[in-house]
């Protein structure tokens, strides 16, 4: 929560809501980012933290001209280099047994590729994966914090109702919106 001034110089608190949606970015083995967004009366509020520092960057219903989802296979990617990593431990599982190998051996290929095969199971229950950016007049922000298709519909949803209020007018949505069209910046889109 943040402070204002009133009329009378009084402090006034802004009340924020979280939105759903929250993500850890990974940059490399030790750099890694988390995002939040938060949604205040009349901005966005974006809170990006990185082990000892945190960033905000606010986002003017007023300025946004656009929010695009488009659907990655960032998921399924991963899901099938899981599948293959458990698929091997699974064979090393079947040559341990049938070669006579030792059991803590056995118990070893069979724990993890029960594990690889856990975590793949729970990948996917989360959903199709996506890549999510808020678009102004001078900026576009990649927004990894809605990571998964359900929840940047979701926000999205959210999100239309507060825009339109704030900008006066029903923002057009765009299903099919090809990467090389021009962008107006007269009504805000909402491309997924």
């Amino acid at each position: 929560m943040s402070e204002s001034k009133n009329n009378n110089d009084v402090p006034v608190r802004e009340q924020y809501r979280a939105l759903p949606g929250r993500a850890k970015r990974m940059f490399g083995l030790f750099v890694s980012d988390k995002q939040r967004l938060w949604l205040a009366d009349d901005h966005i509020l974006l809170v990006t933290q990185s082990y000892l520092t945190e960033r905000y960057k606010r986002f003017y219903l007023n300025d946004i001209q656009a929010i695009s989802i488009q659907h990655s296979t960032n998921g399924a990617i991963i899901n099938v280099i899981l599948l293959v990593l458990a698929g091997i431990m699974l064979a090393l599982l079947l040559a341990a047994y049938s070669n006579g190998w030792s059991i803590g051996l056995q118990g070893f290929f069979g724990i993890v590729a029960g594990i690889m095969l856990l975590i793949a199971l729970i990948h996917s229950l989360f959903g199709p994966t996506c890549d999510c950016h808020i678009l102004t007049a001078i900026h576009e922000e990649p927004l990894y914090c809605l990571g998964r298709l359900n929840t940047a519909r979701r926000v999205v949803e959210e999100l239309r109702a507060a825009i339109e209020s704030a900008q006066g007018f029903q923002a057009q949505v765009r299903n099919d919106v090809p990467s090389d069209a021009p962008r107006d910046s007269a009504q805000p889109e909402i491309a997924e």
